[in-house]
């Protein structure tokens, strides 16, 4: 048995503990309601403690495992406790039994697993960590897929503007601090299928991390609900009459933001770049005289990949590349670098909405994003004709398959007839 003070193996005759000299007053737990004691368990079966009446889960099971004591948990009942000794063998019980979530997770990040991952993977599991971090000190043993659940059902997008002081605004010209009233103003936003998908493979991944650990027996990530297919946003590339508009405002327009911002549409259409990819390509990789750039990111095929300079966005790049700048990067506005943020709020939008470009459904969620001027580059390269191999080289894929399923998409009618007219 042990001692009932400092918790040290002694035996079962003895009345006083050898190592702290307390008398051992009883040899059992004493369950309240009860006039007699409950029998002891077969020796190695493990133990229940009593700790208290003032505790919502008073009855604690413990067992030992290579001479430590560890427990299995507190419960409400003393039949719960019982339950879970007859269901563990200690010599099963992982020392890590008693793990909690943010234990695994930073296992998981001192992993092979994690380390392999990309700048921008790893990006994406600390940015489903954040989301997670909650439930960081519960137990994962204690963790069922309702809690999983719950993260997911309330996660909210997260503000793309930095919080400003009143000396800040102070300093900002009146349009900015117009727009920023307004963003601030803007109720918070459901997280989108894509941002929740992300949460679910990280649960998936630390739940495996546990079962790996005989922590727990179930994968919960893989039984959390997400929208269905039919419940996402329908999203939709750019015509060819839209981009015919942007074309105008980007040859003619006085205002200069319209003019940069149809300008940077266009080059992304005709290039396929990440947004990013191009808001960060440095002046150095464009080479006008083979009519080429070079840049990308996010995987080993997409970084530094060759990048065709198409005739209608030529002049464009030509008239950056003449900018007179000790910037390194191409795209500039007012001899200053450009900002995703600051692209997509300040001219992707704005400039749409001047043009006309209606980008909203009927329930108000955006349908075109500045990710689809990607997909709008996929579609016009199958539907002229590029070469597969050529297009996954320019698109930074690694395998057609994702080239083309980002084209199946999108349902264009009039290529459909056009192709079925040459049966």
């Amino acid at each position: 048995m042990r001692c009932i003070k400092c918790d040290n193996f002694i035996n079962d005759k003895f009345l006083y503990c050898p190592f702290c000299g307390k008398k051992q007053t009883h040899q059992t737990v004493l369950i309240p309601g009860r006039d007699y004691p409950l029998p002891r368990r077969t020796k190695g079966t493990g133990s229940i403690r009593y700790l208290g009446d003032n505790r919502s889960r008073p009855y604690q099971a413990r067992i030992v495992k290579n001479g430590v004591s560890m427990s299995l948990g507190t419960f409400e009942t003393l039949s719960a406790a019982q339950a879970i000794l007859n269901r563990f063998d200690p010599a099963m019980v992982s020392e890590r039994f008693n793990a909690t979530l943010g234990d695994i997770w930073r296992s998981y990040t001192e992993s092979s697993a994690y380390r392999k991952l990309t700048d921008k993977g790893q990006e994406g599991m600390d940015t489903a960590w954040s989301r997670l971090q909650v439930l960081s000190s519960c137990k994962m043993r204690d963790l069922k897929r309702s809690d999983y659940q719950k993260i997911i059902d309330t996660a909210m997008k997260k503000p793309r503007y930095v919080i400003r002081t009143k000396e800040q605004l102070a300093k900002m010209q009146p349009a900015d601090v117009e727009r920023y009233k307004k963003l601030i103003s803007q109720p918070p936003e459901p997280l989108g299928y894509a941002g929740k998908h992300k949460i679910q493979i990280l649960i998936s991944i630390l739940c495996q991390e546990a079962m790996g650990d005989d922590i727990i027996d179930t994968n919960y990530g893989e039984l959390l609900s997400l929208k269905t297919d039919e419940e996402k946003v329908q999203r939709r590339n750019f015509t060819e009459e839209e981009i015919e508009k942007l074309f105008v405002a980007a040859h003619q327009d006085e205002d200069p933001k319209l003019r940069l911002g149809a300008r940077l549409i266009l080059i992304y259409v005709y290039t396929g770049f990440r947004a990013n990819e191009l808001l960060r390509l440095p002046r150095a990789n464009v080479d006008l005289e083979n009519q080429l750039m070079r840049g990308g990111s996010k995987t080993k095929a997409g970084k530094n990949r060759p990048i065709p300079i198409h005739e209608r966005i030529y002049p464009f790049i030509e008239e950056m590349m003449q900018q007179k700048t000790k910037q390194t990067l191409l795209v500039l506005e007012d001899n200053r670098t450009i900002t995703y943020d600051h692209f997509v709020d300040v001219l992707f939008y704005p400039a749409l909405d001047k043009l006309g470009i209606n980008y909203l459904d009927e329930a108000g969620n955006r349908t075109l994003t500045p990710h689809r001027t990607r997909h709008t580059f996929t579609q016009l390269s199958v539907e002229n004709g590029v070469k597969p191999d050529a297009l996954k080289k320019i698109m930074g894929h690694t395998k057609i398959s994702t080239t083309i399923d980002k084209y199946d998409e999108v349902e264009n009618t009039k290529y459909l007839v056009g192709e079925l007219g040459k049966i």
